[in-house]
């Protein structure tokens, strides 16, 4: 949210030597003045073409139009309801590099709400619905009016047998694109597998904060928030809440592929060429792309006992 250019080519180049080919960055819930100086500085920088790693795809707007019983690590203050009008502010800061909006779609008044799904249709921006308390029947609603993906499914999603709520919604519906963490702690092993079973269109993503990849117990700022990174995630300090991911997404996916082999007692390389998708197909297919012109291909090896991409 601070990051100025020279930390974000830093950014894309650490991210880089450690096998991820491209990203999107993404946005906290905050006051407008911050708010609209870090997707000024993120649009310029993604705008820019040029880029020493990772390559940004385009930048995820999470938040602030959330619900506050479902915020999780978003400061609550920051939280409003939806407003297209500000919205179109974003994205022209963004530079027209605005690609997810994650939204609680009961934060908008119904007439705000469809102006906002026909803005996001015309200037291709992947509406996700997350952070929501919507009931199965909004979230129906939601996703019958063009809410197209479901960010970080299960995290402060309730679920119950009578009301399913937003996964009851989309599990099953094949023009809805989910989203889950993959690092095994933000959700169980056992739930990511029912939900690759039952939802084919699902992609791995790594929810990564700022102290993510630093030492344990060293803390690091998240907007209002100090976090610190422990045990491949993080969490609020004090409090001990989680607040995101702490490794890189190739991380999480060699820890991923190499558990599942033990369990199913089948070769790694099975096991990866089966999950890989989840992690580069589904994700560029669910903000409209194909393939990626000049991205890297990563090998993977065994080093140490680990299953690690080969840095670019």
């Amino acid at each position: 949210m601070r990051a100025s250019i020279a930390q974000l080519d830093a950014l894309s180049l650490r991210m880089a030597a450690h096998g991820v080919a491209a990203f999107c960055p993404t946005t906290l819930s905050a006051p407008w003045p911050e708010l609209l100086r870090a997707v000024q500085t993120l649009g310029e920088w993604t705008a820019r073409g040029q880029h020493p790693g990772a390559r940004p795809l385009g930048l995820h707007l999470e938040g602030p139009y959330l619900a506050p019983g479902a915020c999780g690590a978003h400061p609550p203050r920051a939280l409003r309801p939806a407003h297209l009008g500000e919205l179109k502010l974003l994205w022209q800061a963004s530079q027209g590099t605005l690609s997810i909006l994650t939204l609680a779609p009961e934060r908008a008044a119904p007439r705000e709400l469809a102006a906002i799904i026909r803005f996001c249709e015309k200037n291709g921006i992947l509406l996700s619905l997350g952070h929501s308390r919507a009931t199965g029947l909004q979230a129906q609603a939601a996703f019958d009016q063009g809410f197209k993906g479901v960010t970080h499914a299960w995290n402060a999603m309730p679920f119950h047998h009578r009301e399913p709520g937003v996964l009851g919604a989309a599990i099953g519906r094949p023009d809805v694109h989910l989203e889950v963490i993959l690092d095994q702690i933000h959700v169980s092993p056992e739930v990511v597998r029912w939900t690759r079973a039952l939802h084919p269109r699902l992609s791995y993503v790594s929810d990564c904060a700022p102290a993510a990849q630093t030492p344990e117990g060293r803390s690091s700022t998240f907007g209002p928030l100090k976090i610190t990174c422990r045990d491949g995630a993080c969490y609020t300090q004090p409090g001990g809440h989680l607040a995101g991911g702490g490794r890189l997404l190739s991380q999480n996916l060699g820890a991923w592929v190499q558990t599942q082999s033990r369990l199913e007692k089948r070769p790694w390389t099975e096991i990866l060429k089966r999950e890989l998708p989840h992690a580069t197909k589904h994700p560029l297919a669910a903000l409209g792309l194909k393939s990626v012109s000049g991205l890297p291909r990563a090998e993977w090896t065994l080093q140490a006992g680990r299953l690690t991409p080969r840095g670019f």
